[in-house]
């Protein structure tokens, strides 16, 4: 029987919101990483508080990561019948 509340215990914990969202986040990080990844690189200007602000050089940051102008290069078919 304490076996059970164990069990229930590690359940409760495992499904709680924290748990779920955090899970659904990291999916979506992982299933997205190169769009965020481009997103991010397009920021040229971050102002901060108090007046402060940071600026990149995009251009030379794209030539370097050569990130957006890459192609989307989809796997071959590597089934050799013939799909009717």
């Amino acid at each position: 029987m304490e076996y059970f509340k164990l069990s229930l215990e590690y359940f409760k914990v495992l499904l709680s919101t924290q748990m779920v969202t955090g899970v659904i986040l990291l999916v979506f990080m992982l299933l997205f990483k190169s769009d965020i990844k481009a997103l991010i690189l397009r920021i040229a200007k971050i102002r901060l508080p108090g007046g402060g602000e940071i600026s990149t050089p995009q251009l030379e940051k794209q030539v370097k990561e050569n990130i957006l102008d890459k192609p989307i290069v989809l796997p071959k078919d590597t089934d050799d019948k013939k799909h009717t």
